[in-house]
């Protein structure tokens, strides 16, 4: 070939890679110029989303006390996007109808006037809004409940119609690394006419003095939420946005009130009219450190569970714990990751909480939960999770009242996964962490208290780490290093195998084993795996003398305990116990339950007094925690008590227990769990005896009333108040 033409070839090829380097170089390796935002116009053009196309605004008004309860209050077709529809069962659903066919459906709940913690439907008016996508041959619109009954029903026609243009700001530096980048090249989100594949959220903002101190903020917070899993290896996919609203008049606080009151359909209307993709949004308050507008607050962040609109936080307030600016970011994790997109609830007891807890972040029910089993240790179960009874998966998380935490708990990962899939693309990635355990060596021997670390790596990050002893989980770790301590004494001596295994966001897991052999000296701590009596551990140890003591659980106190072998001694804690080849020895361990949460509790008595040498009567007694075996006590003898329901008892009072005026106790007991404890004792409430003497006359003017009248008995007839 001639040399001219192999010369002329190798410019053009030098051309062609070098032009398509410079045409992928800003998106796979993008000048580092800091944190920026960008226009709606160059989000656009840049193809990062589509244009908006025509969506419907739905303004629903809830009145609890009509018939029907929702009535439509407006109707407007605008340019913007529908929030993605998440699969959450809900309350009722809205479809658009065009001829026979429908066209758009959206599920949802009617939410709280925002700021106000009762639920609905209890009594109560809110205005909200729905957004749908709009097709040109749609004729009417229908609601229908969970039942499948028809709410409302409106044709649509002589609808305003805005052309309204997109007007917002895009947060530009939450790109996702080169890997990511590739696949999002060969695999782009999926964009539609009413959303553009990323999990979406748009701020607004109420008291803020300029746009640059809000922006600011909003930076803080996504650098927050980016720092915990599953958000920080899913960073790619989530959009943070802004429409120029810092000082929109949303929220007011009333005088005594514990959080603000939003207007969040003033909030909704903005950003439809802004034309901005939207899946959540959020509120951000400003309140100046020198006091301000929301400075009689009592806590931080108020959210809607599982919806679109909206989650609210206050950036300061006159609180410990909400002094430190840092901790606002943490609560925006909290109401935003956590509830409005979770649907997570309180992992800590909520006065008065009640939910239902079925496929969520806590557990209401016997341990282990079938949902969380080779999920959640046995040991990580810890009670008090929105209600009393309830469970929580883990002794912390950013879902409880500390809020600088820094790991959602593995159930809440979990969920949280798959709300960002209804959103999102699935998050696929197949490289699995690697494992190399460190400490303890394989074959070596240890005792007592054992520390148990691992060199762990992954290429997105590691979003938790399990200890498993013998195939069983034991632990779970969140947080780097990822170190555990195991209490060999409750094993038995002899041979063990230690597992450590780690898991990304994705799923994938890595793992690492050694066998160590545990050798405690003859001492064997027994744990408790449930509550009293409820199971037991079969042991194999080798022939000898052991002192067998209970590694107690929390919420419960050492009963009793009692063996059966023929060499037993030792105080009423621990046993010497001689253990006797191929025979086996049981020692049993009766405990009682410290729960406060299960005694009974009484919150009202009725009647209040009776006269002194009075005929009998029946005492009604109102609370909770009462059982078949409840006691009232009065006058220090149990009384026979009818049991009616958990929250109400009756009592029959004989009229010898009326002899004695005074005021005196009423309480009640509920049975020990063995004869080992202690009966649970309730609060009391106190029941007053009137005097059957005549009453003191009251003096007359300028009388002197140094000598009572006869009969009175010279002394003061003071009846104090029932409290």
């Amino acid at each position: 070939m001639d040399k001219k033409v192999i010369i002329f070839i190798m410019v053009v090829a030098l051309i062609i890679i070098t032009g398509g380097f410079l045409l992928v170089k800003p998106y796979f390796f993008p000048a580092k110029n800091g944190p920026g935002w960008i226009s709606s116009q160059e989000s656009i053009n840049k193809g990062e989303v589509v244009a908006p196309a025509k969506v419907l605004e739905v303004v629903l008004d809830y009145n609890s006390a009509a018939k029907p309860k929702l009535a439509v209050a407006g109707l407007t077709i605008k340019n913007g996007y529908a929030p993605a529809v998440e699969a959450t069962k809900k309350e009722y659903k809205l479809e658009i109808w065009g001829g026979s066919d429908i066209l758009e459906t959206v599920f949802f709940d009617v939410p709280n006037k925002f700021g106000e913690e009762e639920a609905a439907p209890s009594a109560q008016k809110v205005t909200f809004i729905l957004t749908a996508g709009w097709v040109a041959n749609a004729d009417a619109l229908r609601i229908m409940d969970s039942a499948g009954s028809i709410v409302l029903a409106k044709k649509l026609e002589n609808i305003p119609e805005i052309d309204n243009q997109p007007n917002f700001e895009t947060l530009s530096q939450n790109t996702p690394g080169v890997l990511g980048k590739i696949m999002s090249f060969f695999w782009p989100p999926a964009v539609s006419a009413v959303g553009d594949g990323y999990l979406d959220i748009v701020f607004v903002g109420d008291k803020y003095a300029d746009q640059s101190a809000f922006k600011a903020e909003i930076e803080a917070y996504r650098n927050r939420l980016e720092q915990i899993e599953p958000f920080k290896s899913r960073a790619g996919q989530i959009k943070y946005r802004n429409i120029f609203k810092f000082d929109g008049g949303y929220c007011k606080l009333a005088p005594g009130a514990s959080f603000p009151v939003c207007d969040t359909a003033k909030v909704q209307n903005d950003v439809n009219s802004a034309a901005v993709p939207n899946d959540k949004i959020v509120i951000l308050l400003n309140n100046p450190q020198n006091g301000g507008t929301f400075s009689g607050a009592s806590y931080g962040g108020f959210s809607a569970i599982n919806a679109t609109c909206c989650s609210a936080v206050i950036n300061w307030l006159p609180i410990p714990q909400y002094q430190d600016t840092t901790t606002a970011s943490s609560v925006f994790v909290h109401e935003m990751g956590g509830h409005l997109l979770g649907g997570l609830i309180d992992e800590y007891q909520v006065p008065g909480g009640q939910s239902s807890l079925a496929n969520s972040n806590c557990y209401e029910g016997p341990r282990p939960n079938s949902a969380w089993l080779d999920l959640v240790a046995p040991n990580d179960y810890v009670q008090g999770c929105y209600t009393p009874t309830a469970w929580r998966s883990y002794e912390k998380s950013i879902m409880g009242q500390e809020p600088n935490i820094d790991y959602f708990n593995a159930p809440s990962q979990q969920i949280i996964n798959a709300k960002m899939d209804a959103f999102t693309r699935a998050f696929v990635n197949t490289s699995a962490p690697t494992v190399a355990i460190i400490s303890p060596s394989a074959g070596s021997t240890v005792s007592g208290t054992v520390a148990v670390s691992a060199t762990l790596s992954d290429d997105l990050g590691i979003a938790r780490v399990n200890l498993y002893v013998d195939g069983i989980l034991y632990k779970t770790q969140y947080l780097a290093p990822f170190n555990f301590s195991w209490n060999s004494a409750t094993f038995s001596n002899g041979p063990h195998q230690l597992e450590v295994r780690a898991y990304d966001v994705p799923g994938n897991m890595g793992s690492a084993k050694v066998m160590v052999t545990v050798a405690d000296g003859g001492n064997v701590q027994v744990p408790l795996a449930k509550g009293a009596q409820e199971g037991e551990s079969l042991i194999t140890m080798p022939a000898g003398v052991y002192t067998i003591t209970e590694n107690m659980a929390l919420g419960w106190d050492f009963g009793s305990v009692v063996c059966d072998s023929a060499y037993t001694t030792g105080d009423s804690k621990a046993m010497n116990v001689k253990v006797t080849a191929g025979k086996t020895t049981t020692c049993t361990f009766t405990n009682c339950s410290n729960d406060e949460s299960t005694a009974p509790k009484i919150t009202s008595i009725s009647p209040l007094d009776a006269k002194e040498d009075g005929a009998g009567f029946k005492m009604t007694i109102n609370g909770s925690n009462f059982t078949t075996g409840s006691k009232v006590v009065f006058k220090e003898k149990e009384r026979t008590t009818t049991f009616i329901s958990g929250q109400q008892l009756t009592a029959q009072i004989p009229a010898d227990a009326l002899t004695l005026a005074g005021v005196f106790e009423v309480t009640v007991t509920n049975p020990a769990t063995s004869p080992a404890c202690n009966k649970q004792i309730s609060n009391s409430r106190k029941f007053t005896i009137k005097s059957s003497l005549a009453a003191p006359q009251k003096p007359k003017p300028n009388e002197d009333f140094t000598n009572p009248p006869t009969g009175t008995g010279g002394g003061d007839f003071l009846v104090p108040d029932n409290p």
